[in-house]
């Protein structure tokens, strides 16, 4: 598969007042690949890099070592240059949607937003929101209400089709699932299957949930301090023949991680999404 993005002894340091050693490091020699087309998930215990990574990824942390997306290294353009390239094509579907989200925007407003950035030519603008609400289980009448008029849920998702409105190549969802229930989790994963199928994505999945990354993820890179412990396949993953004895400590703490056969029967991209009410 041709690579999309590639990290090479990628590290960030963070000064830290009072520290002694003036400064920690939040990832530390990291050398990873994103194939095009694939899923790759990526776990570890709080604290581990994981999101400090996607910030990397997306542009938006500065590193030493090398990083390259799309064959362009980010060394050889100036910062605005590199957030210019990646912003067009790389997408970050934080945790909590309140950080995508402006509250003095409306639904339809934040939507637009979205396609008129990435030169998205759209006929009917109105239409083009409604549809992908809906495809996310969202009614129309959404569309004029600004964030502070929606549920927890309802945020979550409109800061998903805010995230997938733009068309990207590469989309990285941190802690997709958190606080949503076990029906519209199932939702959500479809719908970001179907996505995935019908646009041509990349996925980088950050999660907690190790069924989640065995039940979706070609890939699981596994995070500890900063550094990259094992890059497993997922039925490697999913059957725990991992060669780090911390990777087989976290599958060890799941309360069920029988991912081969959860695999094949929660998520199924032949199955329609239906409606239901946010949560």
């Amino acid at each position: 598969m041709t690579e999309l993005l590639g990290l090479e002894h990628v590290t960030v340091r963070k000064k830290v007042r009072g520290s002694r050693a003036g400064e920690i490091e939040i990832l530390r020699d990291v050398t990873l690949g994103v194939a095009a087309g694939e899923v790759l998930g990526v776990i570890g215990e709080s604290g581990s890099g994981k999101t400090t990574l996607a910030r990397v990824i997306a542009g938006l942390e500065r590193c030493s070592g090398r990083v390259v997306y799309e064959g362009l290294e980010r060394g050889s353009v100036s910062h605005r240059a590199w957030r210019s390239v990646v912003s067009g094509g790389i997408r970050l579907l934080f945790q909590h949607p309140d950080q995508s989200l402006n509250p003095g925007r409306t639904v339809l407003q934040t939507l637009e937003q979205a396609f008129k950035l990435h030169r998205r030519e759209v006929r009917d603008v109105e239409a083009e929101a409604a549809a992908l609400l809906e495809r996310l289980g969202l009614a129309a009448s959404l569309l004029g209400r600004r964030p502070a008029g929606l549920s927890g849920g309802e945020k979550r998702r409109v800061a998903f089709a805010r995230a997938v409105a733009t068309q990207p190549k590469l989309l990285i969802c941190d802690e997709p699932t958190s606080g949503l229930d076990v029906a519209w989790q199932r939702e959500l994963l479809r719908f970001l299957l179907e996505l995935k199928e019908s646009l041509d994505l990349t996925l980088l999945i950050i999660t907690h949930d190790l069924r989640l990354a065995a039940a979706v993820c070609d890939r699981v890179c596994i995070l500890r301090s900063g550094r990259v412990v094992e890059i497993a396949q997922r039925e490697q993953f999913a059957t725990g023949r991992l060669r780090s004895e911390y990777g087989r400590k976290l599958l060890a703490a799941s309360l069920d991680i029988d991912a081969v056969a959860f695999a094949r029967g929660w998520v199924s991209a032949s199955e329609p999404v239906r409606r239901r009410r946010a949560q």
